[in-house]
């Protein structure tokens, strides 16, 4: 008997589905974090022993030799180079390697062409058009997130600094991020400097507490972060109308923002990231078949 197994490798925790050659799932298990450009080492241990704790779940013994196609979708693949070395160090017979926002898309549409926005502390926009895949943004928060929790939170706070020397317009928000450093802008730029994605994306919430109070500054950078989805949006259709698919915790912000020509196109996830690396390796036995 020989297997199929996707994983969907993260910055938390390490999720794997076993399957039959066939596609039929067997059992789904979890283990610790697995982002490769964290830490390859603690991605492979954790791969493996969520690949373990799989097979124990489906009553079976450990034999991941007789696993003849394994998709990883991992978190961090898309900012490092060769992963030949790192697929070449599990014992499964075929292995591909991919972002975990490849899964999530192969998910998202059920492997048909589609569009995917992953709006969450960063942010991703990925696209399978005729069978070929695009990838916007996703380039990290120093570089890129538009739109995202942490990319917000930033801008809210260099916007706080600019209100604080009266270059631009105050707001209530800027009165509650000034209050929260004691109104001593010394304070914002030493938590800027040692700040991480998550702690700039801790201020997400109030910003979208004064967006309902239709605070100026809380609406003005949720529009720009709309626009940059938009764009984004129109640049992967061109002439063929894709579906569009929402992921992470800002996605129901957003799609009450977009115009109703793109709230026309947005659909449900038909499954998630998990389920996709599993079609992906499906497919991909049946190419070597």
């Amino acid at each position: 008997m020989t297997f199929l197994l996707g994983i969907d490798g993260g910055g938390t925790s390490c999720k794997a589905v076993l399957a039959t050659s066939d596609g039929a799932v067997l059992s789904e298990a979890k283990a610790g974090a697995s982002n490769l450009n964290t830490d390859r080492e603690q991605a492979l241990s954790s791969i493996m022993a969520a690949c373990a704790a799989a097979f124990e779940a489906a009553s079976l013994p450990f034999e991941p030799e007789k696993i003849t196609n394994a998709v990883l979708g991992m978190a961090g693949a898309n900012v490092l180079g060769s992963l030949e070395d790192f697929g070449a160090a599990l014992p499964f017979q075929s292995c591909e390697i991919v972002t975990d926002a490849r899964i999530a898309l192969e998910g998202a549409h059920a492997g048909e062409d589609g569009i995917i926005a992953i709006i969450g502390t960063g942010s991703a926009i990925l696209a399978k058009r005729n069978g070929e895949m695009k990838h916007l943004g996703g380039w990290g928060f120093k570089l890129g997130d538009q739109a995202s929790g942490a990319w917000l939170g930033h801008n809210a706070l260099k916007e706080t600094l600019l209100a604080y020397d009266c270059l631009a317009g105050s707001s209530a928000l800027t009165e509650e991020i000034l209050l929260r450093f004691n109104r001593e802008p010394d304070s914002i730029i030493a938590f800027a400097q040692k700040a991480a994605p998550s702690d700039f994306g801790s201020f997400a919430p109030a910003l979208l507490d004064a967006a309902k109070q239709n605070d100026p500054l809380a609406n003005k950078l949720l529009d720009e972060g709309t626009q940059y989805l938009e764009a984004a949006f129109s640049r992967l259709m061109s002439e063929k109308k894709l579906p569009i698919a929402l992921l992470g915790g800002l996605s129901h912000i957003y799609m009450e923002r977009l115009s109703p020509e793109f709230q026309a196109l947005v659909t449900a996830p038909k499954t998630n990231a998990l389920r996709g690396a599993l079609l992906m390796a499906q497919k991909n036995a049946g190419a070597r078949a």
